[in-house]
């Protein structure tokens, strides 16, 4: 099946990623509860500490699926329907493969790059531009 990801929306600057922060910890009715993250925007200059939220029909967060990452990073699935095996990569040991495991692991959502997605910018943040890979849309570090 091919990854279809829909119109970028989410935040690509420092200023978008700003309003949409303010916006999600002030939305009516309210999340339930947010985690925070690392958001490495297509036009960001560096990395942003954003806050994640739990998805509504979430009551107590038990893993990362709870949250709602579509916010920050697009959906490759229509709206409300999420396919959890596609754009995230959890890092629990370094050298990822190795047997040094991580005190604490983390998950990475992304944009599929394979085929390289449609009407998604280059992300353009330095330290995203320091790996030498070029990557479209929007990183978040959860």
């Amino acid at each position: 099946m091919a990854v279809v990801v829909l119109p970028d929306s989410t935040p690509a600057t420092e200023s978008e990623a700003s309003d949409l922060s303010w916006s999600l910890k002030t939305r009516a009715p309210a999340f339930a509860s947010f985690q925070y993250g690392y958001l490495y925007g297509t036009q960001c200059h560096i990395r942003r500490f954003v806050p994640v939220p739990v998805d509504y029909s979430i009551e107590q967060l038990s893993s990362v699926n709870d949250l709602f990452t579509e916010c920050w990073v697009p959906s490759s699935q229509g709206l409300n329907i999420r396919d959890i095996s596609v754009g995230r990569l959890r890092v629990d040991a370094f050298p990822p493969g190795s047997t040094f495991k991580l005190q604490f692991a983390y998950t990475i959502f992304y944009v599929p790059q394979n085929p390289p997605p449609q009407g998604v910018q280059l992300n353009t943040c330095p330290q995203v531009l320091q790996a030498n890979i070029p990557w479209y849309g929007n990183i978040l570090v959860v």
